[in-house]
């Protein structure tokens, strides 16, 4: 997996879904945020980003490092919601 500071697991409709931090060996902090699912806990399948830098965006630009993410759901929307920690490169 290429992910680290795995901050939740939430299960859904009979999945888990693991959301960390996305970094691989050699990149700077803040790649982004990656989402893994598994029905077992044993195995994972990967399903790219779920938060990805943008370059010149005011809150996740490429220039920030984006730590520590939280996932919510909403029962009222439906849909799952991202914040996460960050700070600018040196």
């Amino acid at each position: 997996m290429r992910t680290r500071a795995v901050l939740l697991w939430i299960k859904r409709r009979g999945k888990f879904f693991w959301f960390g931090e996305y970094k691989i060996e050699g990149q700077e902090e803040g790649g982004g945020v990656s989402v893994y699912s598994s029905d077992d806990l044993a195995t994972w399948e990967p399903h790219g980003l779920a938060l990805e830098p943008i370059e010149g965006h005011p809150y996740i630009s490429t220039e920030d490092i984006i730590q520590r993410p939280k996932v919510v759901y909403s029962e009222g929307t439906g849909q799952y919601h991202v914040s996460n920690h960050q700070n600018q490169l040196p």
